[in-house]
């Protein structure tokens, strides 16, 4: 087996442990547990060094910080952390603009749904709603960019699932509590990370 294919299965296992059995209760182990499959898509990254990845490094840096505070209870910072790990995935996508009409279609579905989630969460998020809103703006940001700055559909599919994850998280936590979600939570960000990471990773292109 080479380096390559057992560091992405290291990322399934580890993932998928976490996504089936979550919430361990604190200490060391669900921290590591957590983090080991962002930890694999960052050695990935490393080793093939494919389009942009300094940013793509930078972005897989800042998510596991935001991994590791919103495990420990710290909303906020984990918060401030996946912000600027938006900012380095905008970063990394961003090119010329293309404008397909499939592009087109779905940056007004991202665009609504942002609406809608801001218009639900903004009043009822309290002393955090000008934080929601500029993470709001920051993670529609760079779905739009990875859709029309010809990032593949692999970037693309990793974006929209960064943003169900993170609405998901969102409702749960100022709306109502959602039965199931922090499984599907992970499930999505798992594949949304591994999604965006793609051509950083050289994958699947070389395989």
């Amino acid at each position: 087996m080479t380096l390559r294919r057992a560091l992405e299965a290291l990322f399934l296992f580890a993932a998928v442990v976490f996504v089936v059995a979550p919430g361990a209760g604190p200490g060391p182990v669900p921290l590591v547990l957590k983090v080991t499959p962002i930890a694999c898509l960052a050695a990935l990254v490393l080793r093939a060094r494919g389009a942009a990845w300094v940013p793509v490094l930078a972005a897989l840096g800042f998510s596991a910080i935001g991994d590791l505070s919103l495990e420990l209870g710290a909303f906020a910072p984990g918060l401030g952390a996946f912000l600027l790990a938006h900012l380095c995935y905008i970063a990394a996508f961003a090119a010329r603009p293309r404008f397909p009409a499939v592009g087109i279609l779905l940056a007004l579905l991202l665009l609504a749904f942002a609406a809608g989630l801001g218009t639900l969460l903004l009043p009822e998020s309290g002393a955090l709603a000008p934080a929601v809103l500029a993470y709001l703006a920051v993670i529609t940001a760079m779905a739009l960019v990875a859709v029309f700055c010809g990032a593949g559909p692999w970037v693309v599919a990793g974006a929209v699932a960064f943003v169900l994850s993170d609405a998901l998280i969102a409702v749960n936590r100022f709306l109502e509590p959602v039965p199931g979600a922090r499984h599907a939570i992970m499930l999505l960000y798992y594949a949304a990370q591994f999604g965006l990471t793609a051509r950083a990773r050289g994958w699947p292109a070389g395989r």
